[in-house]
């Protein structure tokens, strides 16, 4: 049974998905950059002006997002599991850590994402712009994660 686990495979799976979250979230960011932009600046007649949405459900629809990326993201890796013939199990701990680990990468906290910030604050002093390139290089590390899944699950029915 222990042999069936790929730890490898798992820890490569998870950081692809948590990225892949990350990255999908700071793209619809980006894309609701003048909302925000309103609300960081107080300006809450641009603000009515923009969007009839209540601010709950303004800050819900980034979790929703998010969410959806993660199921979205756990269903296409157990695809990839599945087409390769690794066990189910290497799927549901993924899910299970992966799940676990979530709250981390919606709310975007620490160093990482402050030193992100900065960088891409660097290419353009506009938000939306700005989250769009983080986004971008986040969802692109996510997906050559993937791709480094794909080819450990090769490697690994190769050999057997």
């Amino acid at each position: 049974m222990l042999k069936k686990i790929k730890i490898k495979l798992i820890f490569t799976q998870i950081a692809a998905i948590l990225f892949l979250v990350s990255g999908i979230k700071r793209l619809y960011i980006a894309t609701q950059a003048d909302i925000y932009e309103a609300i960081i600046n107080e300006n809450f007649d641009k603000l009515n002006s923009i969007t009839d949405l209540t601010m709950g459900e303004f800050f819900m629809r980034p979790i929703l997002w998010a969410l959806g990326t993660f199921i979205t993201g756990v269903l296409i890796i157990g695809l990839i599991n599945w087409r390769y013939k690794v066990s189910i199990l290497n799927s549901i701990i993924t899910f299970i850590i992966g799940f676990s680990f979530f709250p981390l990468v919606i709310f975007n906290d620490g160093i990482i994402y402050q030193l992100l910030n900065s960088i891409c604050y660097l290419f353009s002093e506009k938000m939306g712009i700005a989250f769009f390139i983080g986004g971008t290089i986040i969802s692109l590390i996510a997906l050559a994660l993937l791709w480094k899944s794909i080819t450990l699950n090769k490697n690994n029915h190769v050999q057997h």
